[in-house]
């Protein structure tokens, strides 16, 4: 997991995570096809040296959630996955723009 941590100006305090864990979707699978793993050619990572494009794949897709506190660090709601999928890096990209309010790219 890599926890990011970010505050805004009224003390809300954000903390996403982005989780590596689970191996990205087979290949054929309505979820890998959520993911946009067909859209991940290698070219994004240089530092990947597994298939391509990246059907299950471990350490490769990335799962997110986020968790809110109030400016006393009290938690405001529950822990919200930021997605119901895995997401390629490509895909990543994509998301991101689309959301770009809720987050931050990280690699």
């Amino acid at each position: 997991m890599q926890p990011n941590l970010t505050a805004a100006a009224d003390g809300t305090v954000s903390v996403a995570f982005y989780d590596r864990r689970l191996a990205c979707p087979a290949a054929g699978t309505k979820e890998a096809a959520a993911a946009g793993l067909a859209l991940d050619t290698g070219l994004q990572n240089a530092g990947y040296t597994g298939p391509v494009p990246p059907f299950g794949a471990a350490n490769y897709c990335v799962n997110t959630s986020i968790q809110l506190y109030t400016s006393n660090l009290n938690p405001i709601g529950h822990n919200i996955p930021y997605q119901s999928k895995h997401v390629g890096p490509a895909a990543e990209l994509a998301q991101a723009v689309r959301h770009r309010e809720c987050r931050g790219l990280h690699r």
